[in-house]
């Protein structure tokens, strides 16, 4: 077999966009190839041939630039597979996507000429804003820049390499960030460009070139694509939806040239004019297995704190973790998100349009940036973990973290899986789940791939194709695991000085006989208000640590100023034990607020009478009247009704039987009612019910409390969640420079710079 038949294996082709060095390229190779060119003369509105020159400025408006460089690509590629043959794999910058998707034969040339001129056209109308590209900044000196400039208009458009980003807004916008990449030691250059592509400010035209992409069928190419918006390969499924996606997000092309490099890819050509591409692929070395947020990978090396950050591209192994009921809000993602540190929005509790919303949301906001969701495991509603499984693979969320798990659920294992797959034999796994665990057992589950029979039933219904259901049969189902020590809500009070060493243990004995097991990271989290709480976890081996309460009592948390108020004010023993709402039949407790509200001591005795009673006839008149007077405020009757008439809303007919046939579960439906309206009540600050708001925290704020009197961040107002993140973990690292243990408050906060500044 010849060398053009066999191609090489190790080689990309790399097919540029908007930006190369057009006019004087290409005149030669549409004399070669006449076919193409007359091709172009029926199909375009202005003489390729002439454009190609650079002259009488084609190549200064978009709408003729753009066929033009996705022409002179396409020949460029016909020439170059005469010669060497077909590369292993390619990607294209931007435009040049759409070249290689064309050589490849998803679609063909004249599909690929339409599509760019309708593109260009589309791209070309939008007239508002510009372009400028940060060079010489490493990503999270630029993201702490946008941060401090308080500019909310800027996007990413382009993650270059890990010191070239190019932004996206208004153009007197951009200008003002010249002095600050400068003081940072980079270097931002304007483009000359005529709008703020790939941006939110193209979601029109994105939208536009949608119904466009709409009338497109695409077929199977020979050689895989890599996808700007994924860094994933493209199928013919899902090739219109990131196409239209490309135009409004980021180019992720550093992810891209970090899975070309994983895939065994040694050698480029770039494919089309100019040196650009060529540079930024000997500007993105090998990372070693590390990914940023959205790429494919099974980390080689060995777990830290290191390839934590390196994973999630983020400036420390510093976790923000979920809240119920979307405390952990889109804002306090968001500020994370900008500040390098990872988030979680809490989906628990919430409405499925309150969830597309915010994931739609955070897609515009945080794209390129590290964030998740989290997900709650819910074993009689598994359509709710199934919407949010279909909400993060819609939007691209790369992470989710797995919350009060003790059996894998079928979702979970589907979103885990979707998207893996094999490359000479090595699986990679595009999704990544952070399961919090404070059991060994549950732990285990994780730290192994998933049962056949749930692989076997997800593949049964087309939720799985058969690579993906083969990688679910070597990887691990949790990438990283996060024990979860005595917390807020749902807790089990254990210790972090047995639980740590007992889950690392675990891990080490499981990846004797499973090696993959090796590469999941433990953490931890409960019980971290202070530096020398996360100095001790860490100490005790944690790859990384996971806050909650404190993060509770910020500006950006999802709760009322009356419940940050009283939370600001709380000590390590102002907490109590609580029956939990989605829990209650088999004694569940979530720990909670006890200072300042009755809510702990009315619910356990909910919870006494309900374990003493069949039914409510059962119970004394004088205790019936209490409760329905103090607790309920309202009749046993009447709230039995609004439960009935919420399961007819809701169309669930097994509920409704089960309530009419069991006067136990009447109790327990009646009771829980009450648990789930105080958790409302004090989210949205109704002071008629102050009395009973229902607060899940843990001791680690009061002790956070403690930490912070007589300095700013004693007045909640000030304690950003990232603020707090920087103050806890500039103390930890000045205590370890120091040798000292980490004393009192005031002088931890003497010690590091002022966080409100």
């Amino acid at each position: 077999m010849s060398k053009v038949e066999r191609g090489n294996p190790n080689r990309a082709w790399l097919f540029p966009g908007q930006g190369s060095q057009v006019a004087g390229m290409g005149v030669d190779l549409l004399a070669r190839f006449a076919d193409v060119r007359r091709l172009c003369d029926s199909v375009l509105d202005f003489d390729i041939a002439e454009a190609c020159t650079g002259e009488n400025g084609h190549l200064n408006r978009t709408d003729q630039l753009q066929p033009t460089l996705y022409t002179v690509n396409y020949l460029h590629a016909l020439a170059l597979r005469e010669t060497e043959g077909w590369p292993a794999v390619m990607a294209g910058h931007s435009l040049g996507e759409i070249s290689a998707l064309a050589v490849s034969g998803f679609l063909d040339f004249e599909q690929g000429l339409r599509l760019v001129a309708a593109r260009g056209r589309l791209m070309h109308a939008v007239r508002d804003g510009g372009m400028a590209a940060a060079v010489r900044i490493e990503r999270p000196a630029l993201l702490a820049v946008l941060e401090a400039s308080g500019l909310t208009t800027v996007d990413i458009a382009n993650w270059n390499s890990g010191t070239e980003t190019v932004l996206s807004g208004p153009v007197a916008d951009l200008a003002l960030l010249k002095d600050a990449v400068r003081a940072a030691g980079g270097i931002l250059i304007p483009l000359k460009v005529g709008a703020a592509f790939h941006s939110r400010y193209m979601a029109g035209a994105a939208d536009s070139l949608g119904a466009v992409l709409a009338g497109i069928v695409f077929k199977p190419g020979r050689v895989p694509v890599l996808s700007n918006v994924t860094a994933l390969e493209y199928t013919p499924q899902d090739a219109a939806r990131l196409l239209a996606r490309q135009v409004r997000e980021p180019v992720r092309w550093s992810d891209c040239m970090q899975a070309l490099r994983r895939r065994g890819v040694t050698e480029i050509d770039e494919v089309g004019p100019g040196g650009v591409l060529r540079k930024l692929w000997a500007a993105n070395p090998s990372d070693n297995g590390a990914r940023s947020n959205g790429s494919p990978i099974v980390v080689a090396a060995a777990p830290t704190r290191e390839t934590f950050c390196a994973a999630y591209r983020v400036r420390h192994a510093y976790v923000a973790g979920s809240m119920y009921r979307a405390i952990s809000s889109v804002e306090l993602v968001e500020r994370m998100a900008k500040s390098g540190y990872l988030a979680f929005f809490g989906t628990g509790g919430i409405s499925r349009t309150e969830i597309d919303s915010a994931v739609a949301r955070l897609a515009r906001t945080c794209a390129g940036l590290p964030y998740g969701l989290n997900i709650l495991s819910q074993p009689e509603r598994s359509a709710a973990e199934q919407w949010v499984v279909d909400a993060a693979l819609r939007a691209n969320v790369t992470v989710l973290e797995a919350s009060a798990y003790t059996t894998l659920s079928a979702p979970l294992v589907q979103y885990r899986y979707s998207g893996s797959r094999l490359t000479a034999g090595t699986p990679y796994v595009p999704n990544r789940i952070i399961a919090k665990v404070s059991r060994g057992e549950v732990a285990r589950k994780f730290l192994l791939p998933p049962s056949k029979e749930i692989i076997d039933d997800l593949r049964a219904k087309g939720l799985l194709t058969v690579e993906e259901a083969r990688v679910a049969e070597l990887a691990p189902v949790a990438s990283d695991i996060c024990v979860e020590s005595d917390s807020g809500g749902h807790t089990d009070r254990g210790a972090a000085l047995v639980l740590i060493p007992s889950i690392l243990s675990l891990r080490t004995r499981i990846g004797s006989s499973f090696p993959a097991s090796r590469q999941v990271r433990i953490g931890a989290a409960g019980g971290l208000g202070t530096p020398s709480a996360i100095a001790a976890v860490l100490t005790l081996g944690a790859e990384f640590v996971l806050t909650g309460s404190i993060n509770q009592c910020t500006p950006e948390a999802g709760t009322s100023d009356s419940v940050k108020d009283l939370l600001a004010t709380l000590g390590v023993h102002d907490m109590a034990l609580a029956p939990a709402a989605d829990l209650f039949e088999v004694d569940g407790q979530v720990q909670v607020v006890r200072k300042g509200t009755l809510f702990a001591a009315r619910a356990n005795r909910l919870q006494r009478v309900y374990r003493e009673h069949g039914r409510w006839e059962e119970v004394d008149l004088p205790t019936r009247s209490s409760i329905e007077r103090r607790i309920l405020k309202d009749s046993y009757d009447s709230v039995l009704e609004k439960v009935r008439s919420r399961y007819v809303l809701q169309n669930r007919a097994d509920r409704l039987r089960v309530l009419e046939q069991d006067p136990r579960q009447q109790l327990a439906a009646v009771f829980t009612t009450y648990l789930v309206h105080t958790t409302v009540a004090a989210i949205e600050g109704d002071a008629g019910l102050a009395a009973d708001f229902q607060i899940h925290c843990g001791p680690a704020l009061g002790a956070f409390n403690e930490w912070v009197q007589g300095s700013a961040l004693e007045d909640w107002r000030n304690r950003h969640v990232d603020t707090i993140a920087d103050a806890l973990l500039a103390a930890v690292r000045s205590d370890s420079r120091n040798g000292e243990t980490t004393g009192n408050a005031r002088s931890e906060l003497d010690r590091v710079p002022d966080p409100i500044g």
